[in-house]
């Protein structure tokens, strides 16, 4: 059987175990993220949003006040996590109009627009929507994905990066 880079070294070795150990948390947080969705559309989950139970009032409580900042979506810091919500998607729409007409149209490089203030405008937008959606979603769940995807974007920036370099030199740099 041929070894790969992620087995283990014989005896045990810190790269295996960190390896596995990764691959462990990677699968139980797709299992909760995919459990939130089936958890919101269960007919139990409607009663709680519902006007059979009022949120709301378990904030008024110290012994339950934390359910409604970890497990019950409650809208918090009023309009905030929407209108974030919305001024993330409309500059990730605006980035892609952007990186999209220059591929389409075979100019290369984009230097206009918001990347002439941002290397990376569409990722700054998902974080401003992840972050209303962290305020006016406020779950467990969400914080996980939410530095989840800042973890998985950095990398994804960084690699797009080096890809760029790579390609337009100088100009990339400036």
């Amino acid at each position: 059987m041929r070894k790969t880079h992620d087995d283990p070294v014989p005896g045990g070795g810190r790269r295996g175990l960190a390896a596995r150990t990764g691959r462990l948390l990677l699968k139980a947080l797709a299992f909760f993220v995919i459990l939130e969705p089936i958890w919101m559309l269960l007919p139990f989950a409607g009663f709680l949003y519902g006007s059979g139970l009022h949120i709301q009032t378990l904030s008024r409580h110290p012994e339950t006040a934390w359910l409604t900042h970890f497990v019950f979506p409650v809208l918090t810091l009023g309009p905030v996590g929407p209108l974030l919500v919305v001024l993330g998607l409309l500059l990730f729409l605006a980035g892609a109009v952007q990186v999209y007409s220059a591929k389409i149209r075979r100019k290369g490089l984009v230097t206009g627009g918001l990347y002439a203030f941002v290397r990376h405008p569409q990722y700054t937008a998902l974080t401003l929507f992840a972050t209303g959606l962290l305020l006016a979603w406020g779950r467990v769940m969400m914080f996980l994905a939410f530095f989840l995807m800042m973890f998985l974007y950095y990398h994804l920036a960084r690699s797009e990066e080096r890809r760029c370099r790579a390609r337009f030199g100088e100009a990339y740099e400036t």
